[in-house]
């Protein structure tokens, strides 16, 4: 289903795509200070279309690294917290045996 859906959208951005390059052949002049250029308006169209593709999946790859580090320390701190646990579980098994020697070692001096 995912694949059927993602070609369909595909499908869709390359006919839009080819249709701005048909329908605007026009030049379009660019300066930037220290560079000019004359393209055609369905270049630039699809040069920043592009960029801003890649700038959005650059931004979207930083926050998902910082969320799998967030996710990795939050790991290694529920593991710690697990073997702290356990370890008072077993000093309280140890404990409850120590007392029940001791309860059972007055007992028999009682007796």
């Amino acid at each position: 289903m995912l694949k059927i859906l993602s070609l369909s959208l595909t499908a869709v951005f390359l006919i839009a795509g080819v249709t701005l390059g048909v329908l605007n052949p026009q030049a379009v002049a660019i300066d930037l200070l220290w560079f000019q250029w004359s393209l055609p308006l369905s270049v630039v169209m699809a040069a920043l279309f592009i960029a801003g593709m890649l700038l959005g999946a650059g931004l979207m790859l930083l926050q998902l690294t910082r969320m799998k580090w967030r996710l990795l320390k939050q790991r290694r701190d529920n593991q710690k917290l697990m073997d702290e646990v356990l370890q008072l579980k077993k000093s309280q098994v140890s404990a409850l045996t120590t007392l029940e020697k001791n309860r059972s070692a007055l007992i028999n001096k009682e007796n």
